[in-house]
């Protein structure tokens, strides 16, 4: 049964929210293949996950050509799911030791007998409601001699599977491999080579520390798309983030799921269930108890039984408003201020009460407003960490005798950055910033331009965070006078810099080498702050390689 608005005042257990009419389905990743408990599945459905994704490796059902063996030990976990019915999404490894030696299949027996495979799990297991075929195909985890003749001999794998899955079997959405990141240009490459029309759904895993840089990958993935003959549904397979503590995980999993869901994004599942060895704060459950993450998750799977989530034009790329459906608004930004029209109710991302703000910061909230709210002014006029991309924002490299070669758009195999052919070791992201300097010569420089819409006094805060041994050299300049310069081999922040119109921000590798990365934050105030600079944080995305 479908629930069109569900109240968030009802207890934690009191009933299972099931997500309004096309709003974002939202499961959870369970590792039962890799040994998990099948008491696991009870906490799946406790945490309200609408599917659980797991796998079921080829090799241990298939121990001979055509003989299978769907036994409790391999795959019982899935008939207990179709028993509870619980929606089960499977990733499928194309690999298995008594075909094309163990590496991944690349011979057209080795792909019928990966397809046959498919289909048998197909017969078996209703419950089962889509196909990955691989997990993570971007990194290692495709092997062998097909590997020379990507991205053809993936496609050719998904070819077979999607012959096999016709007829009978076409209830079963068809999902390319995931990707380690919203990897646009290795999509790219499997676009090109025929991937779209065979598959029902793209998937990624968009493991990223700031959020808010989401909403534009997922727009580049789906210009690809479109560059090849149709747009189709976007699955995020896997999501989370490796966090320090279990509380930062609240705040983040709520601005992610939002995000996800005002993306279109048609599946999302967290990882993972339980906290794992390797990743220790990542789980919704730790030894049998809820972690916070856990009432996020919950408070989530309640929000999207009010719709989907859409974003409130505030007219500032900087403040973040969405609301779910006709219910609760998930709101936060930089600080700009907000006032309340009538009785109104604010939650944390927990789900606990909180007081109404007065203005909003980084941390969202959930409101019941029924009578609205009205914006203030806001205090800050750009962020490289949120909106590295606006309109005012503009990158180039100087280079000898007065070259200046922009930067623009680099769609890889990971996360795409503004960057250059030209010049690899030059990269922008959200975080860091990337130089190089050659052997012998003058080091080119990286320069950010920041143009505000109106002439005027603003302020400048920045924090750099560099390496001792990859020190780099930082000036700003204002109006084309110098008002900062330094050498950046530790952590340095500026007290808050009077500017005047345009701004530039010039960044050169002191020391020889390849790619040096340089962690930095800047924002334009309105008015000066006596508070520290505040940092960018830390995460595998806004490493210097985008991986």
């Amino acid at each position: 049964m479908r629930v069109a608005r569900l109240s968030l005042l009802l207890p934690a257990m009191a009933v299972l929210a099931t997500p309004a009419e096309g709003a974002m389905h939202l499961g959870v990743n369970t590792h039962f293949d890799q040994g998990w408990p099948i008491v696991a599945l009870d906490e799946a459905e406790s945490a309200r996950a609408q599917s659980i994704r797991d796998t079921i490796s080829w090799g241990k059902v298939e121990q001979a050509p055509g003989d299978y063996d769907f036994t409790a030990a391999n795959s019982g976990y899935v008939a207990r799911a179709c028993a509870a019915h619980m929606p089960v999404l499977l990733i499928l490894t194309p690999r298995n030791k008594r075909y094309d030696n163990g590496e991944t299949v690349f011979s057209p027996l080795g792909r019928r007998a990966f397809a046959a495979f498919a289909v048998e799990i197909a017969k078996r297991f209703p419950c089962v409601t889509g196909f990955e075929i691989g997990n993570e195909i971007n990194g290692h985890a495709l092997k062998g001699r097909m590997v020379q003749q990507m991205p053809g001999s993936y496609v050719a794998i998904v070819r077979e599977v999607r012959a096999a899955l016709t007829g009978q079997h076409a209830k079963v959405k068809l999902l390319s491999g995931s990707s380690l990141s919203v990897a646009t240009g290795f999509f790219d490459r499997l676009f090109g080579a025929g991937l779209l029309p065979l598959v029902d759904g793209v998937v990624i895993h968009p493991y990223v520390a700031v959020p808010e840089q989401l909403p534009g990958q997922i727009a580049r993935l789906r210009s690809a798309m479109a560059r090849h003959g149709g747009v189709k549904p976007i699955w995020a397979s896997e999501f989370g983030f490796y966090y320090e503590t279990p509380e930062d995980a609240p705040p983040h999993a709520l601005k992610m799921i939002t995000l996800l869901s005002a993306a279109g994004i048609e599946e999302a599942h967290w990882y993972a269930l339980r906290d794992e060895k390797w990743f220790p704060n990542m789980g919704l459950f730790a030894n049998g108890r809820g972690k916070p993450a856990l009432d996020s998750f919950r408070l989530a799977a309640q929000l999207l039984a009010s719709g989907e989530a859409r974003r409130i034009d505030a007219g500032d790329p900087l403040t973040f408003i969405y609301r779910y459906g006709n219910g609760p608004y998930v709101m936060w930004g930089g600080g700009r201020g907000i006032g309340w029209n009538g009785a109104a109710t604010a939650r944390d991302a927990r789900g606990r009460a909180v007081r109404l703000p007065s203005r909003l910061d980084a941390d969202p909230i959930i409101v019941d407003a029924p009578e609205g709210f009205s914006l203030g002014p806001s205090p800050v006029l750009a962020d490289t960490l949120t909106d590295f991309i606006g309109t005012g924002w503009s990158y180039h490299v100087s280079r000898p005798k007065g070259v200046k070669q922009p930067l623009g758009w680099i769609d890889w195999n990971w996360t795409p950055y503004l960057g250059s052919p030209a010049l690899p070791n030059f990269r922008v992201m959200g975080a860091v910033v990337t130089t190089a300097r050659p052997p012998a010569g003058p080091a080119p420089e990286l320069v950010e331009r920041f143009k505000a819409p109106a002439a005027g006094m603003a302020y400048l805060s920045a924090c750099f965070e560099g390496k001792a041994d990859k020190p780099h050299q930082v000036r700003i300049l204002s109006g084309g006078k110098q008002i900062f310069a330094g050498r950046i081999a530790g952590a340095v922040s500026t007290r808050p810099l009077a500017v005047n119109g345009s701004v530039e921000i010039g960044y050169s590798a002191l020391l020889p080498g390849g790619p040096q990365p340089l962690r930095r934050r800047i924002r334009i105030l309105t008015q000066p702050d006596a508070s520290p600079a505040l940092c960018a944080p830390r995460g595998r995305d806004t490493d210097a390689d985008g991986n």
